[in-house]
């Protein structure tokens, strides 16, 4: 059911109640945080009567037109009827979510309290992977989420997304893209909805499945060894982010990579990012299970004037590391949010050795230093 004040001369609210008293109304659904015309769209029930209340936004006035559309919504409206995608590394669906709506329970998509008219659908990974899926030629302002479980109260988000980049010709891309690391033989669950009540029209789905980082899941990171002197060089454009994962600071970043190393001795030890090709976050912890890390170090900036990362912190002999790297991304906006840029993650570390091993330590130091000067 569909229900809006277009065309109406003056700024509008509307609400959609059920009851029978003035005091004991049931809020269904409402509108009017645009400062415009307002919509709502709900799922109506057979035999049941809804009280619709107009009204200016604070003390506006004006002539008011209310029209009332009414068509079965469409078949994967609902997350129990999400529609299939099948089980290959390639999929897309086209629809139209002119009459969807929401129900009750349904979980928010991101950062987006305002969507209306949500659709859903499931996909079964067929092998180990990074699955990206976007809304491109959509016609609508749409939002994206991709979620993981069974029951609708009981999802886990994996990744969301409003816009895809905000920096193509001629302003913000409105359709969406994200990405998240799938499991094979794992069902998903992806929703697609408006960025407002109004946000509805034709959608285009588009999803594939490409192999991954090894090191991107903190099951298997990147060994670094027992060396004094470690780099790393790694691309993170289809790194993500899995759940549980700890936030190296106030990084909103999506595509973390992760390494060991195992102190060789008990010192000082500086671990940086120099030469990454976007704005990277690190972090360093210590522990075995991702949810119970222990957090010893963390940076955004090096230095003012830089964007790749740089830690300091003790360690002792015999004790296995593990570092983070992420990109450093505001959590709302195009390329600060979902964009898929060719990352190239260089992890380096020089190290502060101890008194007894400091001759040598210092010689490997220096060529160390002269190579990054040239």
């Amino acid at each position: 059911m569909g229900i809006d004040t277009a065309g109406s001369t003056t700024e509008t609210v509307l609400g959609v109640y059920t009851g029978d008293r003035l005091d004991g109304l049931t809020e269904v659904t409402s509108d009017g945080a645009d400062h415009g015309t307002a919509a709502v769209r709900f799922k109506a029930r057979e035999g049941v009567s809804y009280a619709i209340a107009v009204d200016g936004w604070y003390e506006t006035s004006g002539n008011l037109r209310l029209a009332l559309s009414f068509d079965r919504p469409p078949g994967n409206d609902s997350f129990a009827s999400s529609q299939e995608l099948g089980a290959g590394s390639t999929a897309s669906a086209a629809g139209d979510t002119s009459f969807a709506t929401h129900e009750e329970g349904e979980p928010i998509v991101g950062f987006n309290p305002w969507g209306a008219a949500s659709v859903w659908y499931s996909w079964t990974a067929p092998s180990t992977g990074t699955a990206t899926v976007d809304t491109a030629n959509s016609s609508f302002d749409t939002v994206l989420g991709a979620f993981a479980g069974d029951r609708i109260g009981g999802l886990t988000l994996l990744a969301s997304n409003d816009d895809a980049t905000d920096d193509a010709p001629g302003g913000d891309v409105l359709t969406s893209r994200l990405k998240f690391r799938a499991e094979a033989g794992r069902t998903y669950r992806i929703a697609v909805d408006g960025r407002s009540p109004k946000g509805v029209g034709g959608l285009e789905l588009h999803l594939a499945l490409v192999p991954g980082p090894a090191n991107d899941p903190f099951a298997s990171p990147r060994d670094l060894g027992r060396s004094t002197l470690a780099n790393a060089q790694d691309d993170s454009t289809l790194a993500t982010r899995e759940p549980g994962e700890p936030k190296p600071g106030w990084s909103f970043g999506d595509a973390s990579l992760w390494y060991t190393w195992t102190a060789p001795f008990s010192g000082g030890v500086t671990v940086d990012t120099a030469g990454s090709s976007f704005n990277t976050v690190m972090a360093v912890y210590t522990g075995e299970r991702l949810d119970g890390l222990a957090r010893l170090a963390y940076n955004d900036d090096a230095t003012e004037d830089t964007s790749s990362s740089r830690v300091r912190f003790r360690v002792e002999a015999g004790t296995t590391y593990r570092f983070v790297v992420d990109g450093r991304r505001a959590p709302h906006g195009g390329p600060r949010q979902a964009r898929a840029l060719a990352r190239a993650a260089t992890l380096q570390r020089s190290i502060r050795l101890p008194a007894a091993a400091r001759s040598t330590g210092q010689r490997v130091a220096a060529r160390h230093e002269r190579r990054r000067e040239r």
